[in-house]
């Protein structure tokens, strides 16, 4: 993950953030319910991407709060809105003298190391029956990593040829799906709706993925055979496995959504 503390990582996030279609996420908001005049959190608001989607809704008033302050920076200087303000903090630990109808999250829980804290933080900070939505945009645990399925492409093909290779585990995910489950009910949160979209792998992200994982395995098969007929050989292997997985439309995980409720 990029360190956007820094202010150049944070620009570079933005600069093409803005890009990002606001279909989606305007649509899981209608869901949750967010009626004219609301207060509103947006957790880890970043660059302000999502206060302008939940200003849509036209709130009352839209308070974002994010660890980096660069992004703070960057929201107060890219959302022009008076009912917009920006917070620098930690959502794990927050602490607010006020409270909200409704609370969003936009592409963050994934990344957080205390994720029960923040599920507590934003509890606390909803008045009774407010809604809560956020999703689970990176790996569950048990999930296929695409790492992880050039990997075993390649091992196995250096088995085949009486060389063993291992490659660290990259099976992802602090969480199970049921873990996590048990996490939102441990804070007390009533699930309103659960939605998971199926992440589906492009063609091109995939041919991305094999590059930039061949330039790593390159090396190591080489020290390994010492052979570049054989190296190149397991490349080719590689490639034609990935085609098939292409063609197949294989799906790696899921994007989830969560629907919350302050009971």
């Amino acid at each position: 993950m990029n360190d956007y503390t820094l202010e150049e990582n944070a620009r570079g996030y933005m600069g093409e953030r803005w890009d990002f279609p606001k279909t989606d996420l305007i649509k899981n908001l209608k869901r949750l319910g967010i009626s004219e005049g609301d207060f509103v959190l947006d957790v880890g608001c970043g660059g302000g991407w999502s206060t302008e989607c939940v200003l849509t809704f036209n709130p009352a008033r839209v308070v974002g709060v994010d660890y980096s302050e660069p992004m703070i920076k960057i929201a107060r200087e890219c959302v022009e809105d008076e009912r917009a303000e920006f917070i620098q903090g930690d959502i794990s630990s927050l602490v607010l003298d006020q409270e909200f109808d409704q609370a969003v999250s936009e592409d963050v829980f994934h990344h957080l190391d205390d994720v029960a804290g923040a599920l507590n933080s934003v509890y606390n900070l909803l008045k009774e029956g407010g809604g809560f939505f956020f999703n689970w945009s990176g790996y569950f645990r048990g999930d296929e990593l695409i790492s992880n399925y050039f990997q075993r492409i390649v091992s196995y093909e250096a088995r085949k040829r009486g060389m063993s290779l291992s490659f660290p585990d990259q099976s992802g995910g602090k969480f199970n799906r049921k873990e996590l489950k048990e996490l939102i009910g441990d804070t007390c949160f009533d699930i309103k709706h659960i939605k998971m979209k199926p992440r589906k792998v492009k063609g091109e992200d995939l041919r991305d993925h094999h590059h930039d994982f061949w330039e790593e395995a390159y090396p190591h098969l080489m020290d390994s055979f010492q052979n570049e007929r054989i190296v190149r050989e397991i490349g080719l292997a590689v490639r034609k496995k990935t085609s098939k997985f292409l063609k197949k439309g294989r799906t790696l995980g899921f994007k989830s959504n969560y629907w919350l409720v302050k009971a």
